[in-house]
């Protein structure tokens, strides 16, 4: 492998190439680089036994397989491809398996994959990406598969923000512990934060500190990396749904305009359980044509059905963009601003929140927004009732269709009833 890996690898993570616990455990705030390295670390492993004629299978894990597909999956693809590996491994997106000439295999799942985890043997190590979606139990089961003779060693790479000292993760290696203790024998434990990521932009680490003005536990989470407590927490409870259902009574999308960040597309559908939500698009940097292209190419052209998306569907948009709005009219899409007023946030809010949530297990984005989506706190520990403004965009969208759809349906009732 002839590749600089001190020009590759951030400093700090450069001597983890060769730790040989059982547990590497990378705790670390935002932007720190750690899920870069364990992608690093695969790939090293690989090549560097490759001469040995030993072959290495590795199992890379997220909470669903959706959640695999979209972050650690390209993730690892990006560094196949950056450091020119790409001729001596196979990848098949569709299972999501990368498979090199030596017989080594990197296999991408989640655990709603139980059927294919089921059959995976073999394992010289493994990667749990956010490792705070998983439980305890998830985390043993895999311990368990990692065993026999080999000539290298075994390994589990645990990378996680430290959002909440009741998660397994802070229980299983740190609690009561020092911070440079482990709990846990034959593990490492690392801290890091986005000052360790000599690759970092400008621009992200002012997005980091300036947290400390927008919300603490957000700040001391992310930008410290210090364990916090994400209990203030807006959306407490909501379930997955493998599908979105078709017996809807309605379907409508809310969209919320972005740029530097996320322009974002949700369908959301009202039933007799309540609100059923799918993320469609979640994309930064789109102009309103590149907007239009990408929401015409996830929403059918159909004939015209109520509990159907199609092009006549409504599409609850911020209002605060009127050119934008007009530009999406006339490529096609029945697009409306939403109504926004002083009590418009909270109303969209108590709008979800009076009914059962339900979200699709590929919604990866609405779901992370979903943990992490809460009330605005000080550093006294003093909560107001504000949502914190930061990674809200496919709640944004689902606010305003909510709000427009539910209100408009109460109105109508209130109509009714004084007739």
């Amino acid at each position: 492998m002839n590749i600089n890996l001190k020009k590759e690898v951030n400093p700090h993570f450069y001597t983890l190439l060769e730790d040989r616990h059982r547990f590497l455990v990378l705790r670390g705030g935002g932007g720190s680089g750690k899920s870069y390295f364990c992608a690093q670390k695969i790939l090293y492993r690989i090549m560097k036994d490759w001469n040995e004629g030993f072959k290495h299978r590795f199992l890379v894990l997220r909470k669903t397989l959706p959640y695999a597909r979209k972050s650690v999956f390209p993730l690892v693809r990006e560094y196949i491809y950056k450091w020119g590996l790409q001729g001596e491994c196979s990848i098949n997106r569709t299972e999501c398996v990368i498979t090199f000439s030596n017989g080594s295999e990197i296999i991408f799942s989640g655990l709603d994959e139980s059927e294919k985890l089921k059959s995976i043997h073999g394992l010289t190590g493994a990667w749990l990406e956010e490792a705070t979606e998983f439980g305890v139990e998830d985390f043993r089961q895999l311990n368990l598969r990692l065993r026999g003779k080999i000539p290298t060693y075994f390994q589990i790479m645990i990378s996680f923000n430290p959002i909440s000292e009741l998660n397994w993760v802070y229980k299983e290696f740190f609690m009561g512990f020092g911070m440079a203790q482990n709990r846990r024998k034959n593990t490492y434990l690392d801290f890091s934060t986005y000052k360790d990521n000599t690759f970092i932009d400008e621009a992200y680490k002012k997005e980091l500190q300036a947290l400390e003005d927008i919300d603490y536990m957000w700040y001391k989470i992310y930008c410290l990396g210090e364990w916090g407590s994400l209990e203030n927490l807006i959306f407490k409870k909501w379930s997955y749904v493998k599908e979105f259902p078709t017996d809807l009574q309605e379907v409508v999308c809310g969209c919320d305009f972005g740029f530097t960040h996320n322009s974002a597309l949700v369908l959301l559908g009202i039933g007799k359980e309540g609100i059923y939500a799918k993320e469609l698009l979640y994309k930064k940097k789109q102009t309103t044509a590149m907007l239009a292209t990408r929401m015409l190419e996830v929403i059918p052209d159909v004939p015209y059905a109520r509990n159907v998306l199609n092009r006549e569907t409504p599409i609850y948009c911020d209002s605060a963009r009127p050119d934008s709005i007009a530009e999406l009219r006339k490529s096609g899409l029945n697009v409306i601003p939403a109504a926004k007023g002083a009590d418009s946030v909270m109303a969209g809010i108590n709008c979800i929140k009076q009914h059962k949530l339900f979200v699709t297990e590929d919604s990866t984005n609405i779901v992370k927004e979903l943990q992490t989506y809460k009330w605005k706190e000080n550093k006294e520990g003093q909560v107001f009732d504000e949502p914190v403004k930061l990674n809200d965009d496919l709640v944004d969208a689902m606010r305003y269709a909510a709000y427009m759809t539910l209100r408009r349906k109460k109105e109508l009732l209130v109509c009714f009833a004084n007739m």
